[in-house]
């Protein structure tokens, strides 16, 4: 999920990809799956909600925001930005802080442009923390917006616009006069400051019935509870707090839809409490002068030549042996004191496997380790690896090329790696959509790991905005769900979010009891291939949030130039997602319109019967 390797791996997949006319696009055991929490059903995020009303829920966190504007007249070195709000208020600071949505629009803090926000911050003091806060580049424009309300926020809540699709918030403030119902999938008007490319700031707000019509749209989690035994989603993993998590999120907040989080040890103990699996992040075969491990370590810590020269790989680390027991020791060291900071589930060590793996894109300098081997080199892995104190997911598993699996397959074989993480996984910022060659070697590496009874971590590395990048998503997840153990596999991707976590509500789709059983390791994904070209499973049971969607079968067409038939007959509703993350405005239903009798290369269907 991880922290240095995107860039070069990015060019080793795109050059795969293109040289095949892509259009575009532990010991012994696996972790067991964990308890899933389940969501608070009192907040207004359910439209159900038996003992406090939706409307009243929303004055009750809403109530006592206060709406505030103005030209902006400084700037602060730290990001914030001071205001004069007008009379009775005067000059202002506004500081935003981890919790601030910031609805910006395109533009960043400059004198001259005007802003808008909510907070819960005394008006007489000097300062003021906003809820949620809009740039505008000239006067603050008043609207008349209408949507779908798709879920509760810290400052009011996120509708979905009729009038393009796209997500944004509303900020409800002691000024907001409300009438009517603004429960989660209610249909709503909200007139007063703001524009469709930041926020609304309403004074008021019609709910019910007010408005037209709308289409009916997916709801923002089902009401039900999950069925007994049945998980509220399929595994996931993010970035989490730490140097590259969100802080906008509180561990709470996520537990009830991540598994996994990647973080830093200071951060574990409230990450951990909350629910939440913790993984740290360590690199042992490479470290620069900057690197947590290159403190303390020795000279005979680094690999040589045989004529005793130190090994660069890139242009600012030197590969290490792990083959020196004084070098385990070093390593292990320093795991024992992240331990000692915070609870740590599992450790993610990256750069693994064969030096060859990596020579495509890193060049070693001046040349390979003294009597060097790839089989020697990975047997030196293993053997650290299981003196490691803690279990292991090693990353890699995205280093093959055209014709040849990643060699980090074989570091599996350790008995303290409980599985393998493949970055770029069906979908990254370079090549959307996998195709070509790339796409059946990660549904081939995802069935060998979960052949050996491994985690198989799936990385999808697109940093697009996730409300603009649903065939993406779609596809990212039918291509997961393809050859996925539900006990096992993880889901990781990157799609960026408003509040930063990456976690979708189509996570929330857990297919079981599949028709077919897992392709052998050696005849892979071709054995799912129909006999209409395209790629398919069938699940006899499906659930959205624990709740029975019926069978379902996921199903990818991935050749280039050639459209493929539908495979199966009988599936009449589609999976259909929309709008961001999982907590700020992210949608998903099954009543989407039939599948196509004809699917487009690159594309994806998930459909139920």
């Amino acid at each position: 999920m991880y922290y240095v390797r995107a860039a070069a791996l990015l060019a080793v997949l795109g050059s795969i990809i293109a040289a095949t006319g892509c259009s575009g696009g532990a010991g012994g055991a696996a972790p067991p799956l964990p308890a899933t929490q389940q969501p608070n059903t009192n907040t207004p995020n359910n439209p159900n909600n038996p003992t406090v009303s939706p409307t009243s829920q929303f004055a009750q966190t809403t109530g006592s925001l206060s709406y505030v504007s103005g030209p902006i007249t400084g700037l602060l070195s730290n990001g914030g930005f001071q205001i004069n709000a007008g009379s009775g208020i005067g000059y202002v600071y506004i500081q935003p802080n981890s919790s601030t949505h910031e609805f910006y629009g395109g533009l960043s803090p400059k004198v001259g442009e005007y802003a808008s926000l909510v907070t819960s911050s005394s008006l007489g003091g000097s300062t003021l923390t906003p809820l949620a806060v809009s740039l505008y580049s000239s006067s603050v424009p008043s609207s008349t917006l209408t949507g779908t309300v798709t879920s509760a926020q810290s400052y009011g809540i996120a509708i979905k616009l009729d009038s393009n699709g796209s997500y944004i918030g509303v900020a409800l403030s002691t000024k907001t006069a409300i009438s009517g119902s603004i429960a989660v999938g209610q249909h709503i008007s909200a007139a007063g400051p703001g524009s469709t490319a930041t926020a609304s700031y309403p004074t008021s707000v019609t709910g019910g019935s007010g408005g037209s019509t709308p289409t009916p749209q997916p709801s923002a989690h089902p009401t039900s509870t999950p069925s007994g035994g049945v998980p509220a989603h399929v595994l996931t993993a993010d970035y989490f707090e730490g140097l590259f998590g969100t802080f906008k999120v509180t561990p709470a907040q996520a537990a009830p839809y991540l598994t996994w989080a990647q973080t830093d040890a200071t951060d574990a103990s409230g990450i951990h409490n909350a629910g939440i699996k913790v993984q740290i992040y360590v690199d042992p075969n490479r470290v620069g002068p900057n690197d947590p491990l290159y403190g303390g370590s020795v000279e005979s810590d680094f690999a040589h030549t045989c004529s005793g020269s130190r090994i660069t790989i890139g242009s600012a680390q030197y590969v290490t042996d792990l083959g020196n027991s004084g070098y385990r020791a070093h390593v292990e060291s320093y795991i024992e004191s992240k331990q000692a900071q915070g609870p740590i589930d599992n450790i993610f060590i990256d750069n693994g496997g064969a030096l060859t793996a990596y020579t495509a894109y890193a060049k070693v300098s001046p040349g390979m380790p003294c009597g060097y081997s790839d089989a020697l080199w990975t047997t030196n892995q293993i053997g650290a690896y299981d003196g490691f104190s803690r279990p292991i997911i090693v990353n890699g598993l995205e280093a093959f090329t055209s014709t040849t699996l990643s060699p980090v397959l074989q570091l599996l074989a350790a008995s303290n790696v409980v599985g393998g993480d493949m970055e770029h996984c069906y979908s990254d910022d370079s090549q959307p959509i996998m195709g070509s060659s790339a796409w059946p070697m990660i549904e081939n590496t995802e069935i060998i790991v979960n052949n050996e009874n491994k985690s198989f971590e799936c990385m999808a590395r697109n940093t697009a905005a996730a409300s603009s990048s649903i065939p993406e998503r779609i596809f990212t997840l039918a291509s997961f769900l393809m050859t996925y153990n539900p006990s096992t596999s993880i889901l990781a991707e990157e799609f960026a979010t408003p509040d930063g976590l990456h976690v979708f509500p189509e996570s929330e789709l857990v297919a079981l009891d599949p028709v077919v059983p897992e392709p052998s390791s050696s005849t892979g994904i071709a054995g799912l291939r129909t006999s209409t070209g395209v790629y398919a499973r069938q699940y006899n049971a499906c659930y959205l949030h624990g709740v029975s969607q019926g069978p379902c079968v996921v199903a990818v067409s991935r050749d280039e130039g050639a459209p493929h038939a539908f495979p199966y007959s009988g599936y009449t509703r589609t999976l259909t997602i929309g709008g961001n993350g999982v907590l700020d405005g992210g949608v998903v239903g099954t009543n989407g319109p039939p599948p196509p009798s004809v699917m487009q290369p690159f594309t994806a269907v998930i459909a139920f019967k």
